[in-house]
């Protein structure tokens, strides 16, 4: 289970961009107002809901731009029920138009899909991953930006543990 100071230094930010992105800032509102924004996010009542935060980065030359949303849940179970939610209305948003995508990660359940756009979503325990493209093809290599993602959650989580 990440604080939402853990959330916060789990994103991928200015300083752990990948070459040729642009990174920004994490971005954390107040736990009202991220707790709305995950339940227009995934259509459920994001019960054990802790902290929700977000962060992107972005290609200069294309301008296109890939957005990181960490959920995190008290219990695994939350966050499974949050994340069947959140992966059905992204695919009902998509339409259509959605095609199931192929990401391996060494995380507890996966659910990705590409079309216009391009989400993954994954689940560690009781935190969610979301990565999601904005304007940019699906050439880009989202299962790597995922895995950056995930391994800064799993980063964050095992300082903790280790902390005096």
């Amino acid at each position: 289970m990440l604080t939402q100071d853990q959330v916060r230094r789990a994103l991928v930010d200015t300083e752990s961009a990948p070459d040729g992105w642009e990174g920004f800032g994490a971005e954390i509102d107040v736990p009202e107002e991220s707790l709305r924004a995950c339940r227009q996010d995934t259509g459920t009542k994001c019960e054990g809901f802790i902290a929700l935060g977000s962060s992107f980065i972005r290609q200069p030359v294309s301008g296109g731009r890939v957005v990181f949303r960490i959920y995190a849940f008290g219990t695994p179970g939350e966050a499974e029920a949050a994340m069947m939610g959140l992966a059905a209305e992204e695919r009902s948003k998509a339409g259509s138009r959605a095609r199931p995508l192929d990401v391996r990660l060494d995380t507890d359940e996966t659910e990705a899909f590409t079309g216009r756009e391009t989400m993954i979503v994954t689940r560690l325990g009781g935190t969610l991953v979301r990565v999601n493209s904005e304007d940019l093809p699906q050439t880009v290599r989202y299962a790597d930006l995922a895995k950056l993602q995930t391994a800064r959650v799993r980063q964050t989580a095992a300082l903790e543990d280790i902390a005096p």
